[in-house]
């Protein structure tokens, strides 16, 4: 669903990459990252857990001008974890474009299969539909031993016989073939859809200026997990006595002694100092964590299409995001003093009260139909996904709506 910037003339196509967990989503960005013009993007933004990472960055504005306006393209990746697919809905939210990363290892394949079927529920959630938005499939990890034959792969999962590249992200193969053919269908389609540009000349010089602006090279070296470690300093440990006379014996037994006490207490301070290093890193970490979390939700909650709220389990609007100020006419400071029931007609405020039980009990998500109403009165008849937020400890603190029109 492109998003058109009036205030900034500019053209926002959105490309998101889904898979299973560790399919390679995270390198695909990286690599690209690395790859495009540095003058032409934002900071890589990296929000990392225990089983996943989250990643996303802005390709900005390309000087290509469509009816008046700039391209600008902003590319995700999704958690693949199971339990995160409520952020995976809303990151899917006004999604022009999807690259599926699958990973070609032959006990993998299920996993696929499972995610591809997510994938397809999550759009259905959003109103897009598997069949039609762009999609481009990668073949991934093909380095590896045991991986499926690409006929097997291309028979599982390619129900729709889009583009599909085989890829090896780690050393960068692969990752530009697939993103610059998802980004020419994505800019292709959403031109035709909205009949931006008529001549087919102007289409051809549009996607000559997109493949210059992405490289057609590969990275040669894998990209590395870590940091490579240095060499552990050697500290050396020496005796002076300074008791007099005293027998070759006793000496020995004075220097093994002090030496021993010495290395304890060596050991000690090292391990208090890289203990105290540990719970800095660790501070720092989450400080940096938080910053990057709250900066990725910010965008994704900001850029979504379809407008979105957060709503405290006593039913007040906490959270309003840009699209909901246009289609309801409420600033996000209005709908703040609202009950999200107020938005609901008479006719539709049973059937609210009786999601949000629903959805607070059972913690699960919703989807019905609405009769809402915007602030100058006129009626609108939406398809509203409700999804619980929950806390550490799984219980329900608030919900988040997704609403879209019938």
């Amino acid at each position: 669903m492109v998003q058109f910037n009036s205030q900034n003339d500019e053209i926002l196509i959105k490309i998101v990459y889904y898979g299973p967990g560790l399919s390679g989503k995270t390198t695909n960005l990286r690599v690209l990252h690395q790859l495009i013009n540095q003058e032409t993007h934002t900071e890589l933004f990296s929000v990392d857990t225990m089983e996943d990472r989250t990643l996303f960055f802005d390709l900005m504005p390309v000087q290509l001008p469509v009816s008046g306006r700039t391209l600008k393209f902003q590319v995700y990746t999704v958690p693949g974890q199971v339990h995160y697919d409520s952020t995976r809905r809303i990151i899917l939210s006004g999604a022009d474009g999807v690259v599926f990363v699958a990973d070609s290892q032959a006990d993998k394949m299920a996993e696929n299969v499972e995610s591809l079927n997510n994938l397809h529920k999550n759009l259905n959630a959003n109103r897009l539909n598997i069949k039609t938005i762009p999609l481009a499939l990668q073949f991934n990890k093909r380095d590896l031993e045991n991986v499926a034959a690409i006929q097997l792969m291309n028979q599982r999962l390619n129900f729709r016989n889009c583009p599909s590249f085989p890829a090896t992200a780690v050393t960068g193969q692969g990752v530009m073939d697939t993103f610059r053919r998802v980004v020419q269908d994505a800019t292709s389609y959403l031109i035709d859809k909205y009949h931006l540009v008529r001549d087919p000349l102007e289409k051809e010089r549009i996607r000559v200026e997109l493949d210059n602006l992405l490289p057609d090279r590969e990275m040669m070296e894998p990209i590395q997990a870590g940091a490579r470690l240095e060499d552990e300093n050697v500290t050396t440990l020496s005796y002076l006595g300074d008791e007099g006379e005293v027998t070759e014996s006793e000496i020995l037994e004075k220097a093994v002694k002090a030496a021993e006490d010495s290395a304890r207490l060596v050991n000690e301070v090292k391990h208090l100092n890289a203990e105290l290093a540990e719970k800095n890193k660790e501070l720092n970490s989450l400080l940096e964590e938080n910053r990057y979390i709250r900066k990725f939700l910010e965008s994704v909650f900001h850029h979504a299409g379809l407008p979105i709220a957060t709503i405290s389990r006593r039913g007040i609007i906490t959270n309003w995001n840009k699209a909901a100020e246009q289609v309801f006419g409420y600033s996000k400071v209005k709908a703040k003093e609202l009950y999200f029931s107020e938005l609901v007609s008479e006719t539709s405020v049973l059937d609210l009260q009786t999601l949000v039980s629903l959805v607070t009990s059972k913690n699960q998500t919703l989807i019905s139909k609405l009769d809402m109403v915007t602030s100058s009165g006129k009626s609108l008849h939406q398809s509203c996904v409700l999804s619980p937020i929950t806390d550490d400890n799984g219980h329900v603190t608030s919900i988040t709506a997704i609403l879209s029109p019938i």
